[in-house]
């Protein structure tokens, strides 16, 4: 939510005290700034300023009342090239109908990057069609 004068005046003082809110705010300024009101007017009520990932996970660890570790992505996510086997396990279950990429990627087993990049790699040789909605089908 953007930190505006209209934004602070939907909550009640009740709201403001009994809730944790992080705000996210392009317009912090001079007090004489219009559109820097209402972040200001945050500010000195004692909200929480937040500039990067880790103050969102130390203002989020007292309400779920215990610590909160961020793991290592997976090595599997970037993953190098497809072999062989998933190209045409991937290809082999794209036809003329349209199917949706989640059901793609859960039919496939294979990681969601590995069939992106199928599916990259068949868009760019002119044999892959997108339709709305996530939706692709072989040209």
């Amino acid at each position: 939510m953007d930190a505006t004068t209209s934004a602070t005046t939907r909550l009640t003082d009740a709201q403001r005290l009994d809730w944790l809110r992080l705000i996210r705010s392009d317009n912090i300024g001079p007090r004489t700034f219009r559109s820097a009101a209402g972040t200001n007017d945050l500010i000195k009520q004692g909200a929480t300023l937040i500039t990067e990932a880790a103050d969102v996970i130390r203002s989020v660890e007292p309400i779920m009342e215990r610590p909160i570790e961020l793991a290592e992505p997976d090595e599997e996510a970037f993953a190098g090239e497809p072999d062989a086997s998933d190209r045409e396990r991937i290809v082999g279950l794209l036809g003329p109908t349209p199917i949706l990429l989640d059901d793609l990627i859960r039919m496939a087993g294979a990681s969601p990057a590995v069939v992106r990049t199928v599916l990259l790699e068949l868009e760019l040789a002119g044999r892959l069609e997108r339709h709305g909605g996530g939706l692709v089908s072989l040209a």
